[in-house]
């Protein structure tokens, strides 16, 4: 697991941020310029890596990330 500060690795684009219904931002997904996709949690003032792959909905069902964003 790597935990960073908000600010994301160079060479990634935020593409997707993940929000609960009262606004507070629980995901973040990037693209590399390469193509691929990762996936990070929000945590704070931190955001914490949880994955990476070629395809963001498998990341996303991976991690359950839309019954996350739903509690």
């Amino acid at each position: 697991m790597i935990v960073m500060k908000m600010k994301l690795p160079r060479g990634e684009r935020s593409k997707v941020g993940y929000c609960t219904s009262n606004g507070e931002l629980l995901f973040i997904m990037t693209q590399k310029d390469s193509g691929g996709f990762t996936l990070y949690k929000v945590s704070g003032e931190n955001i914490i890596k949880l994955g990476r792959g070629t395809d963001p909905k498998k990341l996303e069902s991976s991690f359950d990330v839309l019954n996350e964003i739903r509690k």
